[in-house]
């Protein structure tokens, strides 16, 4: 596992929120195995759960995984957009979210 989600997973144990499910760190772990070269910033939501955050040139691409793994989704703003795109949470959406974030680094 990720050691930044070890380190959240940890520091979260004893929160009055509640520590992050095992499921929320499975699947931020699977999303950060997606691009190790291009890293987010990572919160607890608060819930059980894990949010993550990508920003580049003005451009900004949230993943936000549910402390049961269900209804997780991606939230995506480009600069011109008054508001953001919501989209459920799936691999191939991901990759091409984060090709799209930082394009000179190909998906596989």
């Amino acid at each position: 596992m990720d050691q930044e989600l070890i380190e959240l997973r940890d520091e979260e144990a004893e929160s009055w929120d509640g520590p992050i499910t095992e499921e929320a760190l499975k699947i931020a772990d699977d999303v950060l195995s997606y691009r190790p070269d291009f890293r987010p910033s990572i919160a607890p939501d608060g819930d059980g759960g894990i949010s993550m955050e990508w920003v580049r040139d003005k451009k900004t691409m949230r993943v936000v995984i549910r402390s049961n793994g269900l209804n997780c989704y991606i939230y995506t703003r480009e600069p011109e957009q008054e508001s953001g795109e919501v989209r459920q949470l799936q691999k191939t959406k991901c990759m091409d979210y984060l090709a799209w974030m930082k394009p000179e680094v190909a998906h596989k």
